[in-house]
């Protein structure tokens, strides 16, 4: 079921990265540099979708006493912590492209510095998270085996909650999860946000406006809908 959801979830993805490299190629014949990133995201997806696969061969979302063998039950975290890498430079890219996209259309002077603020954030968080995931531990192997001898010089889930992930690992609680909350969610609104300031300013029709500005705004939904009761119960 999970393996279902993920390369689903791919098949979507790519879909509308297509079209929209259709679009910007064929059509416009302008490609920027926010169609390089959306396309880099695309790559990181799979990447992080093939991983967790992988790691669903080992165990990864059963519960350690069905798994049994404790080396087979490490591997499976070893993949699914390596997949978190690829996963969350894809949430980071994602957001860079959306930032460099919304850099091309705002002409406001102190919105662009707040795009460049949040872009700048971002990629240092992301790289600080993708990186810390893997070397919390020394030797980095015991990231994924508590049962070597070495130290952990690094809580991931704390700092994670700091810079807006929050990592748990083990397969005693099922699927590993990654929720990325604060800075990622922050970052969703302002650029939610910041579209409905540029378009109402043109000279559009009102219905048109509220179109386009909704349109471009529907990040948001990614910040609401994990919150709303159909969504929790699963």
């Amino acid at each position: 079921m999970v393996n279902a959801v993920l390369w689903v979830h791919v098949v979507i993805f790519a879909v509308f990265v297509v079209l929209r490299l259709y679009t910007r190629i064929v059509l416009l014949k302008s490609v920027g540099p926010d169609d390089y990133l959306v396309s880099i995201a695309l790559v990181l997806h799979i990447i992080y979708t093939i991983l967790v696969t992988i790691a669903t061969k080992y165990g990864l979302g059963r519960l350690f006493a069905d798994v049994g063998n404790p080396e087979v039950y490490f591997t499976a975290v070893m993949w699914e912590v390596f997949s978190q890498v690829a996963g969350l430079m894809a949430i980071g890219v994602g957001k860079c492209a959306v930032g460099v996209f919304l850099l091309r259309i705002v002409r406001n002077g102190i919105q662009k510095v707040l795009i460049w603020v949040f872009l700048g954030l971002t990629v240092f968080i992301t790289l600080f998270a993708s990186v810390t995931v893997v070397v919390q531990c020394i030797p980095v192997q015991r990231t994924w085996n508590p049962k070597l001898d070495g130290t952990c010089w690094l809580d991931f889930s704390k700092v994670g909650l700091t810079v807006g992930c929050r990592l748990t690992l083990g397969l005693a609680h099922g699927l590993v999860l990654t929720t990325c909350v604060a800075w990622f969610v922050a970052a969703d609104f302002c650029f939610a946000i910041l579209p409905w300031f540029v378009v109402w300013g043109l000279n559009m029709k009102r219905k048109e406006k509220l179109l386009v500005a909704c349109g471009l705004s529907l990040g948001v939904l990614y910040v609401w809908l994990p919150h709303t009761p159909f969504f929790k119960s699963y």
